[in-house]
């Protein structure tokens, strides 16, 4: 069967005959992952294909070998968790990102690789950013190694800077046309009697087109869940099939959906965007897009991955109708209208930019790259996120002297969290190395979940005897992670005596007094179910929690260690709680309202708190202001981090007792002054880019600052409506340097204009204005030197966004000319000219 990339299929070889690197876009169904790799093998000995989704390497690999009457695992395969078919003489093998890293730690120099295609780059993870970085270097050294970049919709200038005589092809190729149908009504970002109207009536509409099968983009298991009971309750879905593609599926499951293997010829997919790129789903020509998705972003503060609801991309997007003309003409139909989409993001944020980088690092480390910031970063974080994560990995005992120590090189091999690598270490002092590695894939099955349940001393072990018997739910991949964390743990000593060598560990991983002690503490309990109670304290400490007391015992609310508020469970449950202070917190949440909730807990009784969490406990001094006594105080307590759990004494202070000693005051008030202060919030923002940016950075003495507007009569009663201005006690030449790059407002002279510039927290510095603002702009307005692009919001005449850009010129060639036809006629009193990057007011 011919697909519409196989004439061009010669002309990608060449490119690559005369580039070291390439880059290919093409339409989605083109068939670039299918074709590209067994047309190039006559060349190359071997290829490794990278795709960001395992049933994607895994659909891709059988695909190939069907096409090309092979032998599935033995001249193509794939590697995935969990699963993988090939052999040494396999030439084309379909990996996922982070098995191409392993692969790398294994075999630095990639010797017996000839070429590495990146399949969909555009959902590249942060994994290949560590593989290209650290295949360029090799380049650098004179390696013929090749890559091969592939994606229907990917930001083409990245790739151009970083890789120098970069070759690259661009396709149009649809391979059989579709319908677009928008909504007329705005696009909905949660399920309620709105949403849900919307989305049977699409439904309606698609079915009475004709459509049999259907693929449907939902943001996440909740809103899957929505739409089946939906669909079961309507008459007019009766005769269709309803099937599920999530994360969470079993993958043999997940691959008879694609393939069809039950012969639906009526079926409705709901599906997260694990559907979005690289598959054809057989019999689908029809989608039915949410415009949601459920992005994951690490949030320090609580430490957690934190998950919510946003707009997709519009790159996103175009991927998703791809999906609908892939075997036929197919519909996609959208639930946001034309004027939403324009106001999409281009491309979603890199994974680099919002992940946690605790793996990442440690995996850099071990590859000989310290400090990180040396490295080559396809997509560098910045100076003062990686700086805190080398501190991170110094205070845990992770690294000493810039390498890996046993306990950090312990982490890596067993890939395993900071926490999970205590555990593992402890419980093998007293448990099976079987269930030693059952325990912790329960507690990593555990802590990914978002099930309001208690995971506990009795119920890990239940879970352990459930597992033994059968009865766990999700067995099947807790076997497979459970013998990878065996394999792991073989490899730490001799069959015999396994313990004593772990105990040999101990000794030489906990050397400070306060864990020799509890070393011994834990030896006396050995006999007692205790053991774990005291295991889990000990490897989580920084999860313990404290509750809130009320009138009647303790409330639903406690503090973190990090000083931050969580509410425990479902508020309605409330009632069900042990009535114990203190529990190990597993996993958070945080919900649409930015409430931090926890889920999968622990409660510690007080001789298990005495034991394992008390002696880790640190004795520190603080000033706080008392709001109703009007009056400051010295507090002595014990403190995890910034956990009180226990106030040894309390004494008022006299104002000429305050000296150095406002940095308290003002650290401890942070959160609510920049809550209040948008000016300061600001303001920290500005700096903040100066010193990832630039090598001279700007020193905030905060206690000059708050000592020295004391002096002028503020008190801290009225601290919340401080609005001083703290540019003010910088020096001069730095208040130049932030004037100079990350201004307040940005003339543009050839427009004699000034904008606003906005700078939010972890977001681009944008400008917002009406379209017309900026006609006779032939350039995209940029900071910090031109090392920034700020962010346009384009408004519409009505005052609201009709297109968010970072490339204005860009915007004036594509987009702008459908703008201008549908908006004049509705606003014919304003400027819509046929030229507007050549205007003149």
């Amino acid at each position: 069967m011919q697909l519409p990339i196989d004439p061009h299929l010669p002309e990608i070889a060449t490119l690559l005959e005369k580039n070291q690197n390439v880059l290919v876009q093409s339409s989605p169904g083109s068939g670039k992952t299918t074709r590209i790799p067994p047309f190039l093998v006559s060349k190359y000995k071997k290829i490794l294909v990278i795709e960001p989704r395992r049933i994607a390497a895994i659909y891709a690999a059988s695909r190939i070998a069907d096409e090309s009457k092979w032998e599935l695992g033995k001249e193509v395969g794939y590697e995935v968790r969990f699963d993988s078919k090939s052999s040494p003489s396999t030439s084309i093998l379909f990996l996922t990102e982070a098995l191409l890293a392993k692969k790398i730690i294994s075999n630095p120099e990639l010797k017996g690789i000839d070429l590495i295609i990146f399949d969909e780059f555009h959902e590249r993870s942060y994994w290949t950013d560590l593989s290209i970085g650290h295949i360029k270097e090799l380049q650098i050294l004179g390696s013929n190694i090749q890559l091969l970049f592939l994606s229907a919709t990917v930001d083409k200038e990245p790739l151009q800077v970083f890789f120098e005589n970069l070759g690259m092809i661009d396709i149009e190729l649809p391979r059989f046309p579709i319908e677009v149908i928008y909504q007329r009504k705005p696009l909905r970002y949660s399920w309620n009697g709105e949403f849900e109207s919307n989305f049977v009536s699409a439904l309606h509409e698609l079915i009475q087109k004709g459509k049999k099968q259907i693929l449907v983009f939902l943001p996440g298991l909740k809103e899957i869940r929505n739409a089946g009971r939906v669909l079961e309750s309507d008459a007019k879905f009766r005769g269709f099939q309803i099937e599920v593609l999530h994360g969470s599926i079993p993958l043999a499951i997940q691959k008879a959906i694609v393939a069809n293997s039950n012969n639906y010829e009526q079926r409705i997919i709901l599906s997260t965007n694990i559907a979005e790129s690289s598959l054809t789903i057989s019999g689908v020509t029809a989608v039915l897009d949410s415009g949601l998705h459920r992005d994951a972003s690490y949030n320090a503060e609580y430490e957690v991955a934190q998950l919510s609801t946003k707009k997709i991309s519009y790159f996103s997007s175009v991927q998703r109708q791809g999906r609908a003309n892939r075997l036929g003409p197919g519909i996609c139909f959208k639930m946001w209208s034309e004027l939403d989409e324009r106001s999409m993001e281009k491309a979603p944020v890199s994974d680099i930019k919002k992940s946690s980088l605790y793996e990442l690092g440690l995996q850099l480390i071990d590859m000989g790259h310290w400090p990180l910031s040396q490295f080559t970063w396809f997509e560098k974080p910045s100076d003062a996120i990686l700086n805190d994560w080398q501190q991170v990995y110094i205070d845990s005992g992770l690294c000493v002297d810039k390498k890996l120590t046993r306990f950090g090189q312990l982490s890596l091999d067993l890939n395993l969290s900071y926490e999970n690598t205590i555990f593992a270490v402890l419980a093998h002092c007293y448990y099976s190395i079987e269930k030693v590695s059952v325990l912790i894939a329960i507690l990593e099955s555990e802590l990914s979940s978002s099930d309001t349940s208690r995971v506990s001393h009795s119920t890990l072990l239940d879970a352990h005897e459930d597992y033994r018997r059968g009865r766990l739910g999700g067995s099947g991949d807790t076997a497979k992670r459970s013998a990878q964390i065996i394999a792991g743990l073989q490899r730490r000593g001799p069959t015999e005596n396994r313990q004593d060598t772990w105990k040999q560990d101990c000794d030489q991983l906990f050397q400070l007094d306060e864990q020799k002690k509890f070393l011994n503490t834990l030896e006396s309990y050995k006999k007692s179910d205790s053991v774990l109670d005291l295991i889990l304290s000990f490897s989580y400490l920084n999860r313990v929690c404290k509750r809130r007391k009320q009138e009647r015992g303790f409330s639903n609310r406690a503090i973190t260690t990090k000083g931050k508020e969580v509410q425990i469970g479902d508020p309605q449950k409330a009632n069900l709680l042990p009535q114990q202070e203190y529990f190990l917190n597993f996993h958070t949440i945080i919900d649409a309202t930015q409430t931090a909730r926890c889920f999968n807990f622990h409660f510690l009784d007080a001789e298990t708190f005495n034991a394992a969490v008390r002696p880790f406990a640190k004795l520190v001094s603080r000033v706080e202001f008392v709001d109703s006594k009007q009056q400051f105080y010295k507090v002595t307590e014990l403190v995890i981090k910034k956990l009180s759990i226990e106030t040894l004494s309390t004494e008022p202070l006299a104002s000429n007792e305050l000296k150095g000693k406002t940095q308290d005051i003002f650290t401890n008030d942070m959160d609510n002054l920049l809550f209040t202060l948008p000016s300061l919030s600001e303001f920290l923002n500005r700096v903040n880019l100066i010193n990832q940016h630039q090598d001279q950075k700007i020193e905030i003495s905060w206690p000059e600052v708050i000592e020295q507007e004391i002096a002028k009569g503020l008190t801290l009663k009225n601290r919340l409506e401080w609005n001083f201005e703290i540019e003010d006690y910088l020096s001069y030449e730095n208040q130049k340097l932030l004037k100079a790059l990350v201004p307040k407002e940005l003339l543009l002279k050839d427009l004699n204009r000034s904008f606003r510039i906005q700078y939010p927290s972890n977001e681009a510095p944008l400008i917002e204005a009406r379209l017309q603002h900026f006609l006779g702009l032939a350039t995209h307005p940029t900071i910090l030197n031109n090392k920034i692009k700020l962010k346009i919001v384009l408004l519409g005449p009505h005052g609201r966004p009709i297109q968010i850009t970072n490339d204005l010129p860009g915007f004036w060639k594509s987009s702008y000319p459908e703008i201008r036809k549908e908006m004049k006629g509705r606003y014919p009193k304003h400027a819509w000219p046929e030229d507007p990057a050549s205007f003149k007011n």
